[in-house]
């Protein structure tokens, strides 16, 4: 099986540097202003363009007088006296959605992706979209735990769609090969972590992968742990309506603390949820019951790795699809996720997108005091958008989150088996 070079893409996502755009908080003017792209609101009603000079200087027209700032780390200072300082609790840039929407197709997906509010570590969550053109779209979403989670979700969102594509039952037995997937990237990383590449033994990754395949209008879904995906389809009064494509593996799942505890280990309350330990009453304490990494706990605690695999036909109704870590789910439910995207119309995915995880962080900020947001990661994918034919491309080549114009990057995605 042969995947064409100029009708392939894979799409991979990266953790952002800060950069320059998001919320900022002025020592001399009150309010708080945001820089997104090249625009920046000021508040008021007023808006201003930036212009960006080399070694991250930049420069705006205020009110008749041209104010130059000069951009370090979590600070900007301007030549007026005035010192600007990044506010932490609020890391949203809509930088990659702008820039890189429009070459995705703005009609077709949307994708957003942020840290949350966790200083002691990066951004473990990830993804990656595979897309044939007139085919099909593989749609991963990874969420990184314990302290080289991001490392395993890393590994997981490139390994996952690569060996799904490499099996030749892709065709014909695709929830098979599906399945396999999943035990396959477990596979690897245990060999990783035993040749020290990944420390594998106590970091994880949910992980949920989905098949959208365009021409038999079939969706295949894996998933191992709480990344959920679901269907908006239209209903009554044209209002969407969500359908669940994945269950959340939680130690609040009945079968699944069965299957849990058939294996000798130990299910108990502790910091607000259930969490398997080994019989001993130690180990990682985990409430997810399946993911990917967490040796240790696979070892001793029983969680695993085989994914829930199922298939799903398209209807005529089905106009939207939602991919997203539980940074969303955890405060919001699909109905008010749906109203979103539909408050956005249906050509918007990369706006739905970006607002669907704005909302869930601001949710995170007011549940919790100030005190703690987690990663949020977002895909929404138009159903009923005309696929994309044209080749994807960027004006510099791979650009840390788009698309590869080099010959070593554009191999990967000829896939032959």
């Amino acid at each position: 099986q042969k995947f064409i070079k100029d009708r392939s893409m894979v799409l991979l996502s990266e953790n952002a540097l800060p950069g320059v755009d998001g919320r900022w908080k002025s020592s001399k003017h009150g309010g708080v202003k945001t820089i997104q792209g090249q625009n920046l609101y000021w508040g008021y009603g007023m808006t201003f363009g930036i212009t960006y000079l080399p070694m991250e200087r930049l420069s705006y027209d205020h009110l008749g007088d041209t104010r130059k700032g000069m951009l370090a780390g979590n600070k900007i200072d301007w030549n007026d006296g005035d010192s600007w300082t990044r506010l932490q609790n609020d890391p949203f840039s809509m930088t990659e959605t702008v820039r890189l929407g429009p070459r995705l197709g703005s009609n077709s997906i949307g994708f957003s992706c942020h840290k949350g509010l966790k200083p002691e570590i990066p951004n473990q969550d990830n993804w990656s979209i595979v897309h044939v053109a007139g085919d099909f779209s593989v749609y991963t979403v990874c969420d990184g735990h314990g302290m080289s989670g991001h490392h395993v979700a890393d590994i997981s969102k490139d390994a996952l769609p690569r060996f799904l594509l490499q099996d030749h039952r892709f065709r014909r037995q695709r929830q098979d090969a599906l399945a396999d997937a999943f035990e396959a990237t477990q596979d690897l990383l245990r060999t990783a972590d035993r040749h020290g590449l990944v420390k594998a033994g106590l970091g994880g990754t949910t992980a949920t992968m989905v098949v959208h395949d365009r021409a038999e209008q079939k969706l295949q879904v894996g998933h191992v742990g709480d990344s959920t995906a679901i269907l908006g389809r239209l209903g009554a009064n044209d209002q969407l309506i969500p359908v669940q494509l994945t269950r959340e593996h939680h130690l609040e799942m009945e079968d699944e603390r069965k299957r849990i505890e058939a294996t000798g280990a130990r299910v108990e309350w502790e910091a607000g949820a259930y969490r398997a330990f080994n019989k001993h009453g130690t180990g990682a304490g985990l409430n997810v019951t399946r993911s990917l990494g967490d040796l240790d706990a696979h070892l001793e605690c029983g969680i695993a790795s085989f994914p829930e695999v199922k298939e799903v036909e398209l209807l005529f109704e089905d106009k939207v699809l939602i991919v997203a870590s539980d940074g969303v789910w955890t405060w919001m439910k699909p109905q008010e996720v749906l109203d979103i995207l539909a408050a956005c119309g249906a050509a918007q995915p990369a706006v739905a997108a970006e607002r669907v995880a704005k909302e869930a962080y601001d949710r995170w900020l007011q549940e919790t005091g100030q005190q703690a947001a987690d990663d949020i990661t977002v895909l929404v994918v138009d159903l009923t958008a005309r696929d994309i034919k044209e080749q994807f491309e960027s004006e510099e080549g791979f650009d840390g989150c788009g698309f590869s114009r080099n010959e070593e990057e554009t191999e990967e995605t000829t896939i032959e088996g």
